[in-house]
């Protein structure tokens, strides 16, 4: 590592506390000069990081800029050497991690973006992703998974959003068929799955995992202001938030295991028992969502008659005075 990387490894792992340039160096195993030329850095990249004049450094309870330190230091033991990239700004973090995959990125590599310029949903939809106020990243996984099997890793980043969220004392966090996390009511995160597959042998390569998180954004556009919300996390603990979600989600894909993945899905889903609208074949459609089987599809019921959808969007009625989500 970097004498950068080690002083904001320090930092973080004592945030709050003052540590002096000798002890940054003695870590760093560099001069108290270079301690000072890295934190001045740090200092620019956004860390909030104070000098106390003979005293030493401290890195601010709420600064929040996100660093690969922090990240590693929630990631569970077995992951904390994955390859993270940190950026400030990309159109996509799905889109550089494709990219990278040309480049034969390894698995479990995860791309982070400050700010996304061009983030993406499900059904070519956008993903409105402002500065310094969310959570944006995609992981890149080699999961040699059977095609039949796609659907459980869409699954999995749910179920590991929702872990991390109730790690960090966000409460009921519920699932929306497929993709979206909503909290009280608003959508807080998306999820866009996206891979690539073998045709002779029916297996799923290489897939990307898209997580955006709204975390502290306050204002929304248009119509998002209606249904979009964040999760309101205190400062500093984005970072955590990240090393939790990315546990959780190469445990539950390490293997897959779509049994237990549906069945967490299922007690999570805000969908199961409403009144759903969907469109099919041009034609809309009102009936009871009433099971999601282990492929991942919604199955709802019509006058009788059952359909599986595995694919399109979905309107959840709640009470007749409750608002639609």
């Amino acid at each position: 590592m970097t004498v950068k990387e080690i002083v904001l490894s320090c930092l973080e792992q004592n945030r709050g506390e003052t540590l002096s340039g000798q002890q940054l160096a003695d870590a760093a195993q560099a001069s108290r000069s270079a301690v000072w030329k890295a934190i001045h850095l740090l200092q620019q990249e956004g860390h909030q990081i104070t000098a106390l004049p003979r005293r030493g450094y401290r890195l601010e309870p709420e600064s929040d800029r996100l660093s690969a330190q922090a990240i590693r230091q929630a990631l569970d033991p077995g992951y904390q050497d994955i390859p993270l990239i940190l950026l400030n700004t990309i159109d996509s973090t799905n889109q550089e991690a494709k990219r990278r995959l040309l480049d034969h990125a390894k698995h479990r590599t995860v791309i982070f973006s400050e700010e996304q310029t061009q983030g993406r949903g499900r059904l070519g939809r956008s993903f409105y992703s402002p500065a310094c106020t969310g959570l944006y990243f995609s992981a890149i996984l080699l999961p040699n998974l059977p095609l039949e099997q796609v659907g459980c890793l869409t699954v999995a980043a749910a179920n590991a959003v929702c872990r991390g969220l109730e790690e960090l004392g966000v409460k009921q966090p519920g699932i929306k068929w497929v993709n979206d996390i909503y909290i009280k009511g608003k959508k807080v995160c998306g999820i866009l799955t996206e891979g690539s597959s073998h045709w002779e042998t029916g297996v799923l390569e290489s897939a990307v995992v898209g997580i955006g998180i709204n975390v502290s954004t306050l204002e929304f556009p248009g119509e998002l202001g209606q249904k979009a919300g964040s999760v309101f996390l205190a400062p500093g603990l984005r970072s955590r938030l990240a090393g939790r979600v990315l546990s959780h989600l190469f445990a539950l894909t390490e293997p897959v295991q779509p049994a237990a993945l549906i069945e967490e899905y299922k007690q999570r889903c805000i969908v199961l028992g409403k009144t759903v609208r969907y469109q099919l074949q041009g034609k809309e459609h009102q009936a009871m969502a009433v099971d999601i089987n282990e492929a991942g599809n919604l199955i709802v019921e019509e006058n009788g008659a059952r359909q599986v959808l595995s694919s399109g969007e979905i309107s959840v009625r709640l009470l007749p005075d409750s608002r639609e989500i």
